[in-house]
């Protein structure tokens, strides 16, 4: 047959084709029917071609829906939107690290002005204890509640329940669960996370000479 390329995982020219009578009898060994692949006239034409497969797919099934369709321009759309969710994931990222850098800075020059009128290490390591302690248990209970909400929203909605018949989602049924051991661990691992690298400028700056502390860069 004439070349038709890959798309994801699929190769189009790496198959054999056989009979489907074949298929059920010597490979299968039942007479249901998995997948079928259908080719629209055109582009413009696929909705149409869809809107049609589904009728004719509901009256020979005694009108219940229990078959999914799925183009690839539902998948175009899918990896589209992934690739933008990935571009904001990484804008996040930087815009944090960014703010992260800009505190630690600010915190290592605070360090030096609490140096220079008097304050001592051991004062300067309580303040940035309960600081880091503070921040990061905060930040934790908020990502769990955020980390919570989202994947029983969102992630529900992406990989949720009603996905047969003409409406195009991406994936089948499924419900996203979150445990107990997860939350914890991600919570532990803010904290630990967030105390370390509060306590460890804060332990360095604390022993510069306060005018190194003040132009720090």
């Amino acid at each position: 047959m004439e070349e038709k390329g890959a798309f994801f995982r699929q190769d189009f020219d790496d198959q054999i084709l056989i009979p489907i009578a074949t298929a059920q009898k010597r490979l299968t060994g039942d007479d249901r029917v998995q997948d079928i692949l259908v080719q629209a006239k055109s582009f413009e034409a696929t909705i149409e071609a869809e809107k049609q497969i589904a009728a004719l797919l509901t009256t020979r099934h005694n009108n219940v829906i229990d078959f999914t369709i799925r183009s690839r321009e539902d998948f175009r759309q899918t990896v589209e939107q992934t690739a933008q969710t990935f571009k904001l994931m990484l804008a996040g990222i930087a815009a944090i690290s960014l703010i992260v850098g800009g505190i630690g800075i600010m915190n290592i020059m605070l360090v030096g002005i609490r140096k220079a009128i008097g304050a001592k290490r051991r004062d300067i390591l309580v303040q940035f204890l309960i600081e880091s302690m503070v921040l990061s248990f905060v930040g934790g209970i908020i990502g769990i509640l955020l980390g919570v909400c989202f994947s029983t929203t969102i992630g529900n909605v992406m990989v949720g329940a009603g996905t047969f018949g003409p409406r195009r989602f991406f994936s089948g049924g499924g419900q996203s669960v979150v445990t107990l051991s997860s939350v914890l661990l991600a919570f532990l691992f803010s904290v630990s996370v967030g105390i370390f690298f509060g306590i460890y400028p804060a332990s360095k700056a604390s022993k510069l000479d306060p005018v190194e502390a003040l132009r720090y860069e």
